[in-house]
């Protein structure tokens, strides 16, 4: 199964996305990522054989209506439908090559490696006749063994390798550096939360952060480690539980999933709070062509009260 997916740097202003954008509203292009990602994993060849607009929706994560998003990627050109009528993503094969081919380089992969295989197989085997043939038997020395030469000073026992690295301290991370400013914006968001909260080893945490950045896909972007640490830190629930940098880590998912539900919700009771109906729009319309009038009439002074 792949693994990821080729995403040139000039989506991020592509007319077709924001064309999406325009037609769904914001969230859109997450679905279309989500699409592409799971189109990686489960459709390699970009062909959704079996799929209608509600499959396509599903995999994509899209909670509208699913004929409407798939005509907006049709419109904007992410999907198309072929000749035999399934749904197919436009010019996948063009823009992920990688993931097309891979099932054929993987089999191109076991294919080598049978070969080696029975290549080391066939030479264990040449060695392994070759050491059965019978040895010839030492001829005796004459010569006496001469005596070993004394050694002056005792030698030291080797240190084994794990007592080794473990004498060695850790290397210190700079208080510049992302992963130590990342410990230190932790341990500040949750003292203003939790005053009693005991004082971290910042070097250890920063390790932690180190490690993460660096291995954990989820978090390979500081911006949005920040986001996700003021968000936990600071929640009347999240902040008794993420108390360390390997617990943020192990919540990441459910703790991302929370965010976007709120800024759902946030984004959802703004529009419904700013939307107004054509009369009521006309009424505050009106109102304000009054108190604009008055105040021309009066000298300003109309506009601090109403008759």
């Amino acid at each position: 199964m792949n693994t990821d997916i080729r995403l040139a740097v000039s989506f991020r202003g592509h007319r077709k996305r924001k064309r999406l954008r325009l037609l769904l509203g914001p969230g859109s292009t997450d679905c279309l990522i989500d699409l592409w990602l799971a189109t990686a994993m489960n459709h390699p060849n970009g062909l959704l054989e079996g799929m209608d607009e509600t499959d396509i929706a599903l995999e994509s994560g899209w909670e509208g209506d699913p004929q409407a998003f798939v005509a907006a990627l049709e419109e904007c050109g992410f999907l198309e439908k072929t000749d035999g009528g399934a749904y197919a993503l436009h010019d996948w094969s063009d823009h992920q090559g990688y993931v097309v081919h891979a099932e054929a380089r993987k089999q191109k992969a076991r294919k080598a490696a049978a070969v080696r295989w029975e290549g080391a197989y066939a030479t264990g085997n040449a060695q392994s006749e070759t050491s059965n043939a019978p040895l010839p038997s030492p001829l005796p020395d004459p010569s006496p063994s001469p005596e070993p030469a004394p050694v002056p000073f005792p030698s030291p026992s080797p240190v084994p390798a794990q007592e080794e690295r473990a004498q060695k301290p850790p290397a210190a991370f700079s208080e510049d550096s992302e992963p130590y400013k990342l410990a230190v914006l932790m341990r500040d968001t949750l003292k203003i939360n939790l005053p009693t909260l005991k004082e971290p080893n910042l070097q250890a945490w920063a390790r932690d952060f180190d490690v993460a950045l660096r291995n954990d896909g989820r978090m390979s972007e500081p911006h949005f480690v920040v986001q996700v640490i003021k968000w936990a830190c600071s929640d009347g629930f999240w902040r008794a539980n993420i108390q360390s940098p390997a617990k943020l880590r192990e919540k990441f998912d459910q703790l991302t999933a929370k965010m976007e539900t709120e800024a759902a919700r946030t984004r959802a009771s703004t529009r419904r709070t700013e939307w107004q109906s054509p009369a009521q729009r006309r009424v505050a319309q009106n109102v304000a062509a009054c108190v604009e009038a008055k105040s021309m009439l009066l000298g300003g002074k109309g506009g601090a009260h109403h008759d």
